[in-house]
């Protein structure tokens, strides 16, 4: 899933795994992006930003996945404390 904000990033999310999101932060951060969309192979992100930026991001949606499996903290003693 792909989010726009107003602020210029572009938040892609995994349904799987919504605690983690990737952040492209490319165009201008006073100005909202007006578009966002990934590619049909899912291989690019294209975001159109009132910068006047047209920007094409490459996007490995298997690395993303993998990422968000990461936890650094599993195994650390305690840990339970944090949220």
């Amino acid at each position: 899933m792909l989010l726009g904000l107003s602020n210029g990033e572009v938040q892609i999310f995994d349904f799987n795994f919504m605690d983690n999101k990737l952040v492209i932060k490319q165009h201008d951060a006073s100005m909202p992006l007006t578009a966002a969309k990934l590619s049909f192979d899912e291989r690019f992100v294209i975001t159109c930003g009132a910068d006047g930026l047209l920007m094409l991001h490459t996007f490995d949606k298997y690395m993303v996945i993998q990422e968000a499996k990461f936890d650094p903290l599993s195994g650390v003693e305690g840990v339970d404390y944090m949220p």
